[in-house]
C-alpha cells in the first residue's frame, strides 16, 4: 500500500511541476511582450495594404479586394483536438443530466 501512495505522490507532482512550467511560460511569453509585437506586426501588415489600396486607387488600376486581404484561415484541428471535443462534449452531457436528475430527485423528496 506504501509503495502505491508513493506512485501516486510522483505522478501528482510530477504534474504539479508540468502545469507549474507551462504557467511560468505562458507568464513571461505574457510580460515579455511577446503578445504585443505580434499584434504590433499584424498592425504593420494591415497599414501596409492600406497605402496599397490606395497607391493602386490613384493610378487607376483595377481593385480586387482579395489582393489586399491577407486571409489565412489556419485549420487547427486535427484527431487529438476532436477527440478534446468529443470528450468535452460527452462530459457535458453527462454533468448536465446528472444536474437535472439530482434536481429532480430533490424535487421528488420535497414535493413528498
Amino acid at each position: 500500500m506504501n509503495e502505491n501512495k508513493k506512485t501516486y505522490n510522483n505522478i501528482f507532482k510530477s504534474i504539479f511541476i508540468i502545469l507549474g512550467i507551462i504557467y511560468l511560460g505562458l507568464f513571461i511569453a505574457n510580460n515579455s511582450g511577446y503578445y504585443s509585437f505580434t499584434m504590433r506586426n499584424r498592425k504593420a501588415l494591415t497599414d501596409e495594404q492600406i497605402k496599397k489600396f490606395e497607391e493602386d486607387v490613384k493610378n487607376g488600376e483595377e481593385i480586387d479586394l482579395n489582393n489586399y486581404l491577407n486571409a489565412q484561415v489556419i485549420s487547427y484541428q486535427n484527431n487529438i483536438s476532436k477527440l478534446g471535443y468529443n470528450v468535452s462534449s460527452f462530459c457535458e452531457k453527462l454533468i448536465k443530466h446528472s444536474i437535472y436528475k439530482i434536481f429532480d430527485l430533490f424535487s421528488d423528496l420535497i414535493e413528498k
